[in-house]
């Protein structure tokens, strides 16, 4: 069970071409991680009306150290009429030894070189 407690350390995402998801930043725990994205093109229907049903975003982790990386837990939200805001858990622990994390969505791959 992820409980992330304990911040080791961050990843800043590169710049991404235009997609449906922009990765933000991986936060690395003492137990897992998460990814947090924006979905610059999405706004939540305001006042309960529901023109478009919300999809999930498909979200996979990897490093370079061959760890697999589960699906732990996600949500997210908007406000004010701001892009949708959302971030992935995966579990374990990211390795000491990992140099590199790639995250990969509909959008693409985008890798996070890791300077711990």
């Amino acid at each position: 069970m992820f409980r992330g407690t304990e911040l080791v350390a961050v990843a800043m995402a590169p710049p991404q071409p235009a997609g449906k998801v922009r990765v933000l930043t991986v936060e690395m725990y003492e137990d897992g991680l998460i990814v947090r994205y924006v979905l610059p093109d999405f706004e939540l229907p305001v006042g309960g009306d529901i023109d478009r049903p919300w999809e999930p975003v498909d979200m996979a982790v990897e490093d370079d150290t061959g760890t697999e990386y589960e699906w732990a837990s996600g949500g997210g939200g908007s406000s004010d009429g701001g892009p949708f805001r959302g971030e992935e858990a995966f579990t374990p622990a990211v390795p000491g030894d990992a140099r590199r994390l790639i995250v990969r969505s509909e959008s693409g791959a985008v890798k996070l070189e890791l300077d711990r």
